[in-house]
């Protein structure tokens, strides 16, 4: 009986040598993928749906490492955590995973500037629980400023220059603010609502440049406010 319970506890601690040295490998493994940088992730593309929809993000993921990421599930991080379905990536495989973010959320991170954090989380080689999170990412989507088109009209010891320019409002919100315009000392405000979901055109006026200033660049500032806060903003240096 003596000899059964040393053979006993000389299997145990052999098991748990063994259980150690999976981990140890494991880990090892995990360490150098992190080094690597083996896991990325990046916004394939954003679909604003109309209504009550909300945002729809595809999110693509790949792996370029050499074990099995089990129960993979991207997730944003806002008030609640939202998870994508789940799956398993392979050795060298990527995949594209889809989150939608309710429209309940998408106010409190655009009036309330509330962080949106992307992040994945898997069991490493189905053994080591591991969730990785990375920096705020609102800048993927939102509201921007696209310039278009600039026109010249030339005079004698000046230009009139027309510049065109669209809003894009990639969230099913309707944002009420102001576009404030700034070119040399030309300052204009003025009132915007823009629809969900939708592209608005800018009318901004044509502004009277010395030719000296602008074969030197000028600078055409546009910004749009919110609340009294500067939600997107673009500059355009325009030169002949």
């Amino acid at each position: 009986m003596k000899e059964t319970g040393t053979l006993i506890k000389l299997l145990g601690y052999a098991l748990a040598l063994l259980i150690f040295l999976v981990l140890l490998i494991e880990m090892f493994s995990l360490v150098s993928d992190l080094g690597r940088e083996n896991f990325k992730a990046k916004i394939a593309n954003i679909e604003c749906v109309r209504g009550n929809g909300g945002l729809e993000f595809n999110i693509e993921v790949s792996y370029n490492g050499q074990r099995v990421l089990k129960n993979f599930k991207v997730f944003l991080k806002i008030e609640n955590i939202l998870k994508s379905y789940f799956t398993n990536l392979e050795h060298n495989e990527t995949v594209s995973l889809t989150i939608k973010v309710p429209l309940e959320y998408l106010g409190n991170i655009f009036y309330e500037n509330t962080s949106l954090i992307l992040g994945f989380e898997f069991d490493y080689d189905g053994i080591i629980p591991l969730k990785i999170a990375f920096s705020d990412f609102k800048n993927a989507y939102g509201i921007k400023i696209e310039p278009l088109k600039v026109s010249y009209t030339a005079y004698d010891s000046e230009y009139s220059v027309t510049m065109n320019a669209t809003i894009v409002n990639s969230l099913p919100l309707e944002i009420c603010g102001e576009v404030i315009f700034i070119a040399l000392n030309y300052f204009k405000k003025s009132n915007i609502t823009l629809m969900p979901c939708s592209i608005t055109v800018l009318n901004l006026p044509t502004v009277n440049v010395p030719k000296k200033d602008l074969e030197r660049g000028v600078e055409f500032s546009i910004n749009l406010l919110v609340e009294g806060k500067v939600v997107s903003s673009r500059t355009i240096l325009i030169k002949v």
